[in-house]
């Protein structure tokens, strides 16, 4: 769940939080805190560490191996992005999550460039030391690239790719363990302006998610397939009503886990008023039909909001809230509901000094297949609470200093799931 703040991105991990990996994911990054410069290269570097007293997410209550267990951990994140014609943002926003069928956590807009033709790539690594516990040392890459073409006409075409080496997060599931997993997601998405009024929308995306620990997780390999068209209307000159379709196929390698469909019908509005100010707000009905005629279909009323609004040259916040189908991490169960809401606010509180607080709670319903080896599985619930904040301070136009203090508690109606957390962090960012 590593997020720079003010962006949504999501967690990749099995988690549905999206704020739930390295605290350092937290760090206010250079290019946040003053932007990057004009020009095609962009590499960057992030030295820092963070303390934390319950490295394995555990209950203290719990008599359980491993036991709670505090913890100092060292991070390098070296990286690079590349934008061709130069570009002073990276410009691939999207919000990649293991559990989410068709592996997006969240819908994303289409990516505004100024110029006809945009491309843009990046790549980045994570190496995390631990002082006690070496043998929990692990490093996490990224991968993305997008290319993007306006015709004429009205037609704007763009192909964007997301590859990770990544680790779930210690307790995603039923274990300690931080299992490693790689995932793939391509994406094609078509956007024509038929009229001043009206513009459809078409996006089509792939993808695929293997762990290498196959007796602990394979039961979670699959590839999904993702379909959706949109239809908007203008009713304003920076506001549309929309209609939206999705249907994603979901196919799991192991005959054990179950294979299902899933149709999503939307109505929504969507605002882009100015740079200041931009949002989507979507709700409507979910089916999700199981192709094993035993396990009982799901039928859900789902919701999405996505607001960024800039208040003042100083001041800026963001709302995401969602309620979606997810797939399960947890073999017994067939899926999990999740109830998400993310709230965000930073403020430049002198020239060179900016803060942000971070704020989320989910609800994570896991629903069971019924009976598993005629035992039957009551349902698990899993309520995340989240706080924390950060300061940011410009030591140059290129180096930022920034730390902070991040609180997670996990309450679960099966008391050995439940933990908490505290975590605090420095990190040093150098970027161009």
């Amino acid at each position: 769940m590593a997020q720079e703040w003010g962006e949504a991105t999501g967690s990749s991990d099995g988690s549905s939080i999206s704020i739930k990996t390295s605290p350092l994911g937290q760090r206010a990054t250079a290019r946040e805190l003053f932007g990057s410069e004009r020009g095609y290269i962009h590499p960057f570097v992030s030295v820092g560490g963070y303390y934390t007293d319950n490295l394995y997410n555990v209950d203290e209550d719990e008599v359980a191996s491993p036991r709670e267990e505090s913890e100092w951990v060292g991070t390098i994140t070296p990286g690079i992005w590349l934008a061709f014609p130069a570009s002073r943002q990276q410009l691939l926003q999207m919000s990649t999550q293991n559990i989410s069928p068709g592996g997006l956590e969240i819908s994303r807009f289409k990516t505004d460039a100024e110029r006809r033709s945009q491309a843009y790539a990046l790549y980045s690594a994570e190496f995390n030391f631990h002082k006690n516990f070496p043998g929990e040392d692990v490093v996490n890459h990224r991968a993305e690239g997008m290319l993007l073409h306006n015709f004429r006409g009205g037609l704007t075409v763009e192909l964007a790719d997301v590859f990770e080496i990544n680790h779930d997060e210690y307790a995603t599931n039923v274990g300690s363990q931080r299992d490693e997993f790689k995932s793939n997601i391509v994406s094609l998405l078509g956007n024509y302006q038929i009229s001043s009024k009206l513009r459809v929308r078409a996006d089509f995306s792939l993808f695929s998610l293997n762990y290498d620990n196959a007796a602990r997780n394979g039961f979670r390999d699959r590839d999904d397939t993702a379909v959706s068209g949109y239809v908007f209307f203008k009713v304003r000159p920076k506001t549309s009503l929309f209609l939206e379709y999705e249907f994603v196929d979901v196919v799991y390698d192991q005959d054990f886990s179950p294979d299902s469909v899933e149709h999503h019908y939307f109505g929504g509005v969507q605002w882009d008023v100015s740079a200041k100010s931009r949002g989507r707000f979507k709700a409507g009905y979910g089916q999700k039909d199981f192709d094993d005629p035993t396990i009982k279909d799901s039928d859900d009323f789902l919701l999405e909001f996505q607001f960024d609004h800039r208040f003042s040259p100083k001041t800026s916040g963001y709302i995401q809230a969602y309620r979606k189908t997810n797939e399960t991490d947890v073999g017994e169960y067939k899926e999990i509901f999740t109830d998400s809401l993310q709230l965000g606010y930073a403020q430049k509180i002198r020239t060179k000094l900016n803060g942000a607080v971070n704020l989320y709670y989910v609800r994570d319903s896991y629903r069971g297949r019924g009976q598993t080896n005629g035992i039957q599985i009551d349902d698990r619930k899993d309520d995340y609470y989240s706080a924390g904040f950060s300061l940011g301070y410009d030591l140059q136009e290129w180096l930022a200093l920034s730390l902070g203090y991040t609180f997670t508690l996990r309450d679960s109606n099966f008391n050995i799931f439940d933990y908490k957390d505290n975590t605090t962090f420095l990190s040093l960012t150098t970027a161009l």
